[in-house]
């Protein structure tokens, strides 16, 4: 018929393979393509990443990261928010904190998904500290936490798991106890 696929086209077959776990297709297919005359862009990349980070192979997709920038393509908002969920889900809480200064420091600006699991599991591991300063990240971009972060914040408090001794009462809300 006289069709030939675009990026788009091999995008989503490279999505669908990295969902079903096979990598190595979905890889060899970015070679296919662009044998064909059609390049890998940065979302193509961002497939492969998020596909690796979702599957916990984070040093797959540091390695998917690295050829995205030899091939001349720049990280973006999809490429950190990618790995960052990936670092949280391996519980390499302190990477994803640094990766989400690096992408503020660049420009870039994250969903409100992103601040609050990291800011989530930032305060249950007791860094309060680290938590306070994504809230005013988060609130000098206008951007609002959710209430799970408010709750584990509190429960963090009370249970004094922040390594604050801090005892909230109503008087926090402004009334009286």
């Amino acid at each position: 018929m006289g069709l030939v696929p675009n990026v788009s086209t091999y995008n989503t077959y490279i999505d669908g393979l990295c969902r079903q776990g096979d990598f190595k297709r979905a890889c060899r297919m970015v070679v296919c393509m662009e044998k064909a005359g059609c390049m890998a862009d940065a979302s193509t990349f961002n497939v492969l990443i998020s596909g690796y980070a979702k599957a916990g192979e984070m040093g797959k997709a540091r390695e998917m990261m690295n050829e995205m920038l030899l091939k001349g393509l720049r990280w973006n908002t999809h490429t950190y928010e990618s790995v960052i969920a990936g670092l949280i889900r391996k519980d390499e809480i302190p990477q994803a904190h640094e990766l989400l200064t690096e992408m503020l420091g660049k420009g870039y600006v994250p969903q409100a998904s992103t601040f609050n699991s990291l800011a989530c599991n930032l305060c249950k591991k007791g860094h309060l500290c680290e938590v306070l300063q994504i809230l005013d990240e988060m609130l000098n971009r206008s951007i609002s936490p959710d209430a799970a972060l408010w709750e584990v914040l509190v429960v963090g408090y009370r249970s004094n798991q922040v390594g604050f001794p801090v005892n909230l009462d109503m008087t926090v809300l402004g009334s009286s106890p």
